[in-house]
């Protein structure tokens, strides 16, 4: 089952938190004008961190990066496609969003890169995404560069099991990156489709900067 914040194992655990002291540390450097910027509903990111890099593969089997999205409000989840609850639960709520947001100047995109790359193929991502709309699509790669994009954005994850029963216990986070590129925010699992709703319309507005 996945879990707001998983416990795979003590070192991970201890990542856990120390990444979670770092960026609360960041949250509240008065030199930050991302963190006290009133007007964002989810958690802004820290302007000290700078934004992920990632390279990974679309289900076509075309090298990606973050850069490629540029000009989109772009937003990046991380899960699996056995996921039995948050991970579905999580999508459907950002279609939700969507449909909300009505005309936008600028489009908003979700990316949904698996946690899975040895059991999700590009065709079941395939047909998993399109089901929440034509603003979705998914990423993949080898694991060794699944690691490493969930690493850049610090989700921990850990297989759980063996065979066709196992499951991935991972963190969770919605995280939201305006038309230049830039991670801006992060939503949570319990984020309302109008809190993202409203944070996806102030930055395909380009508001604020």
């Amino acid at each position: 089952m996945t879990k707001p914040m998983p416990a795979p194992g003590r070192a991970a655990s201890r990542t856990a938190v120390a990444l979670a002291v770092l960026l609360a540390g960041l949250l509240c450097d008065p030199t930050s004008t991302q963190a006290h910027s009133p007007v964002f509903r989810l958690s802004p990111w820290p302007a000290g961190v700078a934004t992920p890099a990632i390279r990974l593969l679309d289900t076509q089997g075309q090298a990606r990066t973050l850069a490629d999205f540029r000009g989109a409000v772009t937003v990046i989840y991380f899960g699996f496609l056995s996921c039995p609850d948050l991970c579905p639960m999580t999508m459907s709520r950002l279609a939700l969003a969507l449909k909300r947001l009505g005309t936008q100047p600028l489009p908003v995109r979700v990316v949904f890169i698996t946690l899975d790359p040895e059991r999700d193929s590009p065709a079941a991502l395939d047909a998993y995404t399109h089901a929440f709309g034509p603003q979705f699509s998914a990423l993949t790669g080898s694991t060794a560069m699944i690691n490493d994009a969930a690493a850049a954005f610090f989700v921990e994850h850990a297989r759980v099991g063996e065979g066709s029963s196992a499951t991935i216990d991972h963190s969770t986070g919605i995280f939201v990156l305006d038309p230049k590129g830039r991670l801006r925010v992060v939503g949570s699992t319990d984020s309302t489709a109008e809190d993202l709703a409203h944070d996806f319309r102030l930055l395909a507005r380009g508001r604020p900067r």
